[in-house]
């Protein structure tokens, strides 16, 4: 027999397992999100920032070899005009006669900085004495650089001096230095003049 107060009951219980079944499915629902974000979470840090991160790296050495490979030429360059310059019976000759007129007329002049993409040259004898310098900006107007127009400021790197040139067996000699001028990161190309065939004593 099953009086008024049991169906009561059982309605109630009814409700309370619909209720638990409800907090069951939502709490699984919920378990199911938070595995999914944690997946998510997971495949990024583990998966795709790595790759990310390998990416930039891999792009960064790809600049890294193209700003060494444009520096290589532009340093092969300058190498080849200051050979180009010195190592000639023209500048050696002139250079044993001490000919300050002769290298001021014909490398002292404008167009030949335009020309050449040089911001300055500078011609020593070989008690490294200055014959004749000069310096420019970028638009190709006259600067003041001290330390190239008095041989005793001169960092001792930078020149070449007559022994070094017999301990290379009187042949030319070449230095690419880095330094800063007027505080402005530059390169020097320090050439010894030489004649034509390459092989004298040091101009």
């Amino acid at each position: 027999m099953i009086t008024q107060q049991d169906v009561k009951y059982l309605g109630a219980e009814c409700m309370l397992k619909r209720s638990s079944l409800r907090s069951q499915l939502l709490l699984a629902v919920a378990l199911a999100c938070c595995a999914i974000l944690s997946a998510q979470v997971m495949i990024r840090y583990m998966w795709t920032l790595p790759q990310f991160s390998h990416l930039a790296l891999y792009n960064d050495k790809l600049e890294i070899k193209r700003f060494k490979s444009v520096l290589q030429l532009q340093l092969k360059r300058l190498q080849n005009i200051a050979y180009d310059n010195a190592v000639w019976d023209g500048s050696y000759t002139k250079a044993l006669a001490r000919d300050q007129q002769w290298f001021k007329d014909n490398f002292m002049i404008g167009p030949s900085f335009q020309h050449l993409s040089i911001n300055g040259l500078y011609f020593y004898d070989n008690e490294q004495q200055l014959l004749a310098g000069m310096s420019v900006d970028n638009n190709l107007q006259p600067i003041t650089v001290a330390m190239f127009s008095a041989p005793q400021d001169i960092p001792t790197k930078l020149l070449i001096s007559t022994e070094e040139v017999q301990q290379n067996q009187l042949m030319p000699v070449s230095k690419t230095s880095f330094i800063k001028v007027n505080d402005k990161p530059a390169v020097v190309i320090s050439q010894s003049i030489a004649p034509s065939l390459e092989q004298g004593v040091s101009a």
